[in-house]
């Protein structure tokens, strides 16, 4: 299902027609949002290109983008823009969000750029949060605003919660959110966040990956409900700021590994 164009409206049009398993595709232009899309379908978005479709989000409080019922049944891939968050001001909100009713691989998010994350203001802003499924982000970037300082992190990977015997865990397996050359760019503006955070069960694996300006880590059972498992491996690490000290990796809970 092809959209007129990449505005808002055409492109909720489409959406409004899918069913489980189709594409909507948003042809190439420059397109400014004043609110985003919601769905429970398991469809996939297919952009133009980063270099040829860039999404503007302007407002404050709202998401460009947020699927709440994916299976593995139905993948849902998001692929092919730019967002710019450079007039959007949110709280503790994400830019896309995902979910699903159980802990499948469910989703991909490839060749997708965010850039002036923080952008008007508010706090506690993620690049992507993942909601109790597992999948894969590859080939994208976040950079945070030059101009405006704000808590942010780029990923939130959230588990379905703990239950049962936790021993099992899942090396070499696809039970974890994969982040795979992908750059986090931090360098503007003063020290922020982790480049990704933890919380419920949460497990990733982040490999051949650029963080620049930043760290990352997990929370522990002391904030709640912590992480389960990280790894960390064949990843670079460049630190530019002079500021504040540099925490390369950090966890308060779970287990996992950092090598190469």
């Amino acid at each position: 299902l092809t959209a007129a164009s990449c505005n808002l409206a055409d492109v909720q049009a489409q959406v409004d027609m899918a069913v489980d398993g189709d594409t909507v595709v948003i042809p190439a232009g420059s397109c400014t949002w004043t609110g985003g899309i919601s769905t429970s379908k398991s469809i996939s978005f297919q952009g133009a290109g980063s270099e040829s479709l860039t999404i503007s989000l302007s407002g404050t409080g709202f998401g460009a983008l947020s699927m709440d019922s994916l299976t593995a049944a139905n993948v849902g891939t998001v692929s092919g823009m730019t967002v710019d968050g450079a007039d959007l001001s949110i709280e503790s909100s994400a830019i896309m969000a995902f979910s699903g009713p159980n802990a499948e691989t469910a989703f991909r998010v490839t060749d997708v750029r965010f850039v002036n994350l923080c952008g008007a203001g508010g706090s506690g802003w993620r690049g992507i949060t993942v909601y109790g499924i597992h999948g894969v982000i590859d080939n994208c970037s976040f950079t945070k605003s030059a101009s405006r300082d704000c808590s942010m992190h780029a990923i939130d990977a959230d588990g379905p919660g703990f239950s049962g015997d936790l021993a099992e865990v899942p090396w070499g397996t696809d039970g974890a959110l994969f982040v795979e050359n992908v750059t986090f760019d931090y360098c503007g503006g003063s020290a922020s966040d982790g480049a990704y955070d933890m919380y419920y069960s949460g497990s990733i694996v982040v490999r051949h990956c650029r963080y620049l300006c930043v760290g990352a880590g997990g929370h522990g059972f002391d904030s709640g409900s912590g992480a389960f498992f990280m790894e960390n491996h064949a990843n670079i690490f460049e630190n530019t700021k002079t500021e504040a000290v540099f925490e390369a990796l950090g966890s308060r809970g779970g287990t996992g590994a950092a090598h190469d």
